[in-house]
């Protein structure tokens, strides 16, 4: 089984594409790999994603950076660890206690 994903390019095949649209078809990949268990990577053979070229004789995709669509809906689907949290701050204080029979901070 298959599926595909087409991209409006207005007859330019090979003109600039905006970010937009890498960004939107990043997350749909990202969705579907999610949602179908497909690798989220370039198929050699097995599952994974392929250009249209790669399965039948056209040029499609022609300008379309497919890798960099799989690079970004891969960064989606596998988000950068939180930075970590920093180390508490200790204050000094003074030992001497207060009215209360605690100790006072400086």
């Amino acid at each position: 089984r298959s599926m595909g994903i087409e991209h409006e390019d207005g007859g330019d095949y090979n003109g600039p594409r905006p970010d937009a649209l890498y960004d939107r078809s990043a997350h749909l990949v990202a969705q579907f790999c999610a949602q179908y268990g497909i690798p989220c990577a370039r198929g050699t053979g097995g599952p994974g994603i392929y250009d249209h070229r790669q399965v039948s004789a056209t040029a499609c995709p022609d300008a379309l950076d497919t890798d960099r669509i799989i690079r970004q809906a891969l960064a989606i689907l596998t988000p950068a660890p939180p930075a970590p949290t920093p180390e508490p701050v200790l204050l000094p204080f003074d030992r001497r206690r207060d009215s209360a029979g605690g100790f006072s901070k400086v």
